[in-house]
């Protein structure tokens, strides 16, 4: 489909469709550990179907490491008056706690609980889109209880599961 084959725009709609924010005041960052087409393909979801501002929507480059985007979240989630905050990460995961970056680092768990300590978005959306993601969502769910109902996690499977990428067919 139009959105890269993972029916993002659909289930974001789902989801943001309960949150009251305004697009204006909404931000995100979006990495694609393997490629940078499942970000692209995100940020047009985002700035087309919910109307955030292109220069709102910030669009990792492969080299970025964990710590520069632990930054860059930190940075975000310590913006005054934002309604919704939104990460994505499409690419490679780890059972242990762990989202694969190009370099070969990690962004765990605690990367997470570090940037978003200090959050005053009304509402937190995370994205994860890779193998384990459901492990590494409930370990960012539970160190992140205190946001409350304002943090939604979606992970691409469970706790111990790996995730499936359909090839790209050609057609003649």
């Amino acid at each position: 489909n139009e959105d890269g084959g993972i029916g993002f725009s659909s289930l974001l709609s789902d989801v943001t469709s309960s949150l009251q924010f305004k697009p204006e005041r909404s931000f995100a960052l979006c990495y694609g550990g393997v490629s940078e087409q499942s970000p692209k393909a995100i940020e047009d979801s985002l700035v087309k179907k919910l109307g955030i501002p292109f220069e709102n929507v910030n669009v990792l480059p492969l080299e970025t490491t964990p710590e520069d985007a632990q930054r860059m979240l930190e940075d975000l989630a310590q913006t005054e008056d934002t309604d919704l905050l939104f990460f994505s990460f499409a690419g490679h995961g780890r059972e242990e706690d762990g989202l694969k970056f190009q370099n070969g680092d990690f962004f765990t768990s605690e990367s997470f609980q570090t940037s978003l300590s200090g959050c005053t978005a009304k509402h937190v959306v995370l994205f994860l889109d890779c193998c384990f993601s459901g492990g590494m969502a409930a370990r960012v769910a539970q160190s992140l209880a205190s946001h409350g109902d304002k943090l939604w996690i979606m992970s691409a499977c469970g706790l111990s599961e790996t995730t499936w990428s359909m090839p790209i067919l050609e057609c003649t």
